[in-house]
């Protein structure tokens, strides 16, 4: 095993050896070879170049070959270059290569390229300027070859700057924003335009005069030293007739503070322009002036622009503004009964305010209805009454002149009043006793006013004379009062009227009556009282027990009456009695009937005597009889 270890180490030792002085002689080789490469070279200057190569084939081979060189360089770079296509350097080099040669390029911007044929990607003029070639073959470098690159670029696309709106007859130009891009020998601008193709040399198209077949679509491509742009973007060119000289209107009349319209036709996708006094300007078809004054009269024209192309200012219209007629003042004949056909409302100008020739609106305040009018005169009668009732009611009215009208005068209030249908009730007829207050009760009056009269011509107090329930006080006895409920609508006036009576008994009246009668032998006698006044009545009445017997009063409701089928030697009794409705029975007075029979005899008493005195007592023996007197002077007390 370590035999064979040693035997591999002596055999590196070996090839080591073998190896370091296989280098030394190629060190000496190459001394020599390059020592006389350098003398040859300057010995055979301007001669083909030739290289010495060494070979090292056991102890060594010296050869020799020609350097590498380049007879020509060629290129694909060409004019009117637009930066899209990579152009190509290609040489010619002798001998050819045998895939031995290093190729060195170098060209303007720090341009390198290691390949036989160099690229210039994508080239433009910035790539203009000298390239140089060197190639090797490994021992020796050939000659520097250089060529020029000079490229002409494309000329950019040119852009249009707008295109324009014009109006017949006008100049059309046309120009190219970025012109100051192109330089060269000759520039030319050929334009496309509807009518052919223009060329200039400027980078403007002027079309003079121009008309309708101006109008259409527009583009330009440029020529810089034969190099040919793209063409440009197109660009609109319309060239439009003048619009139609319009007619200026406006809505008359004019007031002051009221608004003018000014009007004219309206034209599709047009623009109007209004001057007139004052600096007034518009820009719409219809414009409107509000709050008008007098600073707004005066001529006011109009024109139309349409497409940039503005026609002649209208004929001028005039404007007048008329001032407002005074605020007139209203009044009327107010109050009026309106309900017995014969009257009317009379509504008026006042005349201070009224002016000949204006003409006079009339309304009604509350409805804005007009109720009259215009008319010229200053009163008006209002007959219609249609639409109205009783009460108060607002009137105005407006004075109109020159198609102009004043504000709405104040209201004037007429006070209307219509005859109701209504009926005046006083009540029933009233009967009291002995009284001195009574209390009268009537109908509500609905519309108007009701009023209580006492028409007996004697005094009585009506606590409230307009209320239908009221106190009557002061009234004197048997009396009859009327009294009178009457309907009254302001100055329509009374219109219904309705009385009543008010009885007042007496019950202070006394009954009054003989009170003895004395008969003799009779069946039959004559009953004798007072007459009751007023509206009282009296009444003859006896007993039941007495006229069971048969006694018969003729005439009971008489003052004077007979009373038959007496019967002698019997006393009876009768009762007068005043009545009334109010008070009933209130007052009796008592007649006593004596029936004397032929049989009896008067007996007076015995004679007396007095003595000095003048008063005496008779003493009779009949119950009943009359004493009388023969002396006048004498006076019996009780007979």
């Amino acid at each position: 095993m370590m035999h064979r270890l040693l035997t591999s180490a002596i055999r590196l030792a070996m090839l080591i050896f073998d190896q370091m002085l296989s280098y030394l002689y190629f060190s000496l080789f190459v001394f020599f070879i390059k020592s006389f490469q350098k003398l040859f070279k300057e010995k055979t200057k301007g001669l083909p170049t030739i290289c010495i190569s060494i070979v090292m084939l056991g102890f060594g081979q010296l050869t020799y070959s020609q350097c590498p060189t380049i007879t020509a360089i060629s290129t694909t770079a060409m004019d009117c270059a637009d930066g899209t296509v990579d152009f190509l350097i290609s040489p010619s080099i002798f001998p050819l290569n045998q895939g031995n040669y290093i190729y060195q390029w170098t060209g303007p911007n720090g341009y390198t390229f290691a390949d036989s044929v160099a690229i210039i990607p994508n080239g433009t003029s910035l790539d203009n300027g000298t390239y140089t070639l060197v190639v090797s073959d490994g021992l020796c470098n050939s000659a520097p070859k250089t060529i020029v690159i000079n490229i002409i670029d494309k000329p950019i696309t040119p852009l249009i700057e707008k295109g324009d709106s014009l109006c017949v007859g006008e100049q059309l130009k046309l120009s190219v924003a970025n012109s100051a891009s192109y330089s060269g020998t000759t520039i030319e601008y050929q334009w496309t335009s509807p009518t052919g193709q223009i060329i200039t040399a400027s980078p403007e198209l002027i079309i003079n005069n121009t008309n309708a077949t101006h109008s259409g679509k527009y583009k330009v491509l440029v020529v810089v030293d034969a190099c040919v742009s793209d063409l440009s973007t197109e660009v609109d060119v319309l060239v439009s007739d003048f619009p139609t000289r319009p007619i200026a209107e406006i809505v008359p009349p004019v007031c002051e503070g009221d608004t003018i319209q000014l009007k004219t036709n309206e034209v599709p996708e047009a623009n109007y322009q209004w001057i007139g006094p004052n600096g007034f300007m518009a820009d719409i078809n219809n414009p409107l002036i509000n709050g008008v004054t007098p600073n707004h009269q005066g001529e006011y024209r109009v024109r139309i622009v349409l497409q940039q192309c503005a026609s002649e200012y209208s004929l001028p219209v005039m404007v007048k503004v008329n001032s407002l007629p005074a605020t007139p003042v209203a009044q009327n004949n107010g109050p009026v009964c309106i309900g017995n056909g014969n009257n009317s409302l009379e509504l008026s100008v006042s005349d201070l305010s009224y002016v000949d020739g204006q003409s006079y609106t009339w309304i009604d305040s509350i409805t804005g209805n007009i109720i009259a009018g215009p008319l010229t005169t200053q009163t008006v009668s209002i007959i219609d009454f249609s639409n109205y009732t009783d009460g108060d009611w607002n009137f105005q009215v407006i004075a109109s002149a020159n198609g102009c009208s004043s504000a709405k005068s104040a209201a004037t209030t007429a006070h209307l009043n219509f005859i109701p249908t209504e009926q005046a009730r006083a009540g029933t007829d009233k009967r009291v006793c002995s009284a001195d207050t009574v209390r009268l009760l009537a109908n509500e009056a609905i519309t108007g006013i009701g009023t209580w009269e006492n028409l007996t011509p004697l005094p009585a107090n009506i606590e409230n004379i307009n209320s239908a329930s009221t106190k009557v006080s002061n009234l004197k006895s048997d009396t009859i009062y009327q009294f009178e409920w009457s309907l009254a609508n302001g100055v329509c006036g009374i219109y219904d009227r309705d009385t009543l009576q008010v009885f007042v008994n007496d019950e202070n009246l006394m009954a009054v009556a003989d009170s003895l009668l004395e008969f003799c032998d009779s069946n039959v006698v004559n009953l004798n009282a007072i007459a009751p006044v007023g509206n009282t009545l009296g009444f003859w009445t006896q007993d039941i027990q007495q006229a069971e017997k048969g006694i018969v009063i003729t005439k009971p409701d008489s003052n004077n009456t007979t009373v038959t089928n007496l019967i002698p030697a019997n006393e009876y009794t009768f009762f007068w009695t005043l009545s009334n409705e109010a008070c009933g029975n209130y007052s009796t007075a008592v007649t006593t009937v004596i029936i004397s029979d032929d049989d009896f005899q008067a007996i007076a008493g015995e004679d007396i005597e007095v003595c000095g005195q003048s008063v005496g007592t008779l003493r009779a023996q009949n119950e009943s009889g009359t004493w009388t007197s023969l002396d006048m002077d004498a006076n019996i007390q009780n007979p």
